[in-house]
């Protein structure tokens, strides 16, 4: 399970109203489950909302979104900088820019 700081809130651009991480989260799980059923179905069709974009395309951008912070969630504490110090962060930071 993801655990975010609860200090932290993301404003959600359709309400203008701050949501809580646990909201965020169930959002992302909710958004992401219809796109894996879409994909399920066919990966042709073009994305009303991005119709420069197939449901293939956007499968593959989200999913390298998902690995990505995956990867960091795993790499870094949520409290990087307490456990890290101000240092610490600093070099992983750099050291993520020779991940690729």
């Amino acid at each position: 399970m993801l655990s975010v700081p609860p200090s932290i809130w993301w404003i959600d651009d359709k309400t203008t109203s701050p949501v809580t991480p646990k909201e965020n989260v169930a959002a992302v799980r909710r958004e992401s489950a219809a796109l894996a059923e879409a994909a399920r179905k066919s990966l042709k069709p073009i994305v009303p909302s991005c119709p420069e974009w197939s449901v293939s395309d956007l499968v593959w951008h989200v999913g390298g979104i998902h690995h990505l912070l995956l990867m960091l969630w795993r790499r870094l504490p949520l409290n990087a900088v307490e456990v890290l110090g101000d240092r610490g962060v600093a070099e992983a930071f750099v050291g993520g820019m020779d991940l690729g």
